[in-house]
């Protein structure tokens, strides 16, 4: 019985996983398009975060991920942060 509640438990766990991993879908390498010159990779998602680098129109980014519906986490020209 104990091993049943046991493996009831894990099971719920992971239920309360599987919806935010589809939010963090890995990309890999992303172009960026879709802006007149540049885009910021931010320290944090948020518009009034620090500016870390200006990625230019036609850069590739690496190891892409969906953060949010808004936001992407990319890696470029040694920095880590969210486009």
């Amino acid at each position: 019985m104990k091993r049943l509640i046991a493996l009831y438990l894990l099971l719920c766990m992971v239920m309360m996983v599987v919806p935010t991993m589809a939010e963090n879908e890995f990309y890999g390498n992303m172009e960026i398009v879709n802006c007149s010159e540049w885009v910021s990779l931010r320290e944090v998602p948020s518009t009034t975060a620090k500016r870390l680098v200006k990625v230019s129109l036609g850069s590739i980014v690496h190891n892409c991920y969906a953060f949010t519906d808004e936001w992407y986490y990319a890696e470029f020209d040694g920095y880590g942060g969210y486009i």
